[in-house]
Order: structure tokens, then sequence, then C-alpha cells
């Protein structure tokens, strides 16, 4: 799981989690929304990783495609996000609703 956290951005990956999230948090101008962000991505970094963690036949999660297209909706809000935290909050969401129907769990 490591790798999921640390992971290193390649042509075939995104970068890992915790970099995402950082990128993610550097936009916001509250430390309030920042705790708020920070809590659920980390839950959402959670399912993900646990997943991810699996043997990818038992996987019901893409690791290239998946991965790579939340990858692009997070830098996407990062850009568009006013420091309010909307953009990045709403995009969060929208990824988490995409995983729980993914996994078939909450």
């Amino acid at each position: 799981m490591q790798e999921f956290y640390e992971g290193k951005a390649t042509v075939f990956t995104p970068a890992g989690w915790n970099e995402q999230c950082n990128t993610l948090l550097a936009k916001l101008e509250s430390p309030d929304v920042g705790v708020s962000v920070r809590a659920l991505a980390d839950s959402l970094g959670k399912r993900i990783a646990a997943e991810w963690a699996k043997d990818k036949r038992a996987s019901k999660l893409d690791a290239i495609n998946d991965l790579s297209k939340w990858d692009a909706e997070m830098k996407a809000a990062a850009e568009q996000d006013d420091g309010s935290g909307a953009k990045i909050t709403e995009t969060l969401t929208t990824i988490d609703r995409e995983v729980t129907a993914m996994l078939g769990n909450k």
C-alpha cells in the first residue's frame, strides 16, 4: 500500500495519493476547510488503497484507468478551485460516489 500513497507519477500512472492530496490542500485558504478536505481525502484514499492492494484479478478497480481518471479530476479541481474548497470538495465527493458504486459498499 505504500506504493499507492507514495508512488511517483509516470507516463502510465498518476502521482501517489499523498502528493495528489497535498496539491489539493495547497490551494485552500481556510485551515478549517483544509481539515474537512483532508478528512474526506483520507477516508477516500483508505477505501481506494484497500481495493488497489488486492490481487488485480480480484480488484473491482482498474489500477491504471480509474486512478488516472481520478488524478486528472483532482488536478482539474485544484486548478479551478477559488481557494474556498468548494470545487475540490465537490470533486472528492463525486469520486467517493463512484468508488462506492464500483465497490458496492460504503
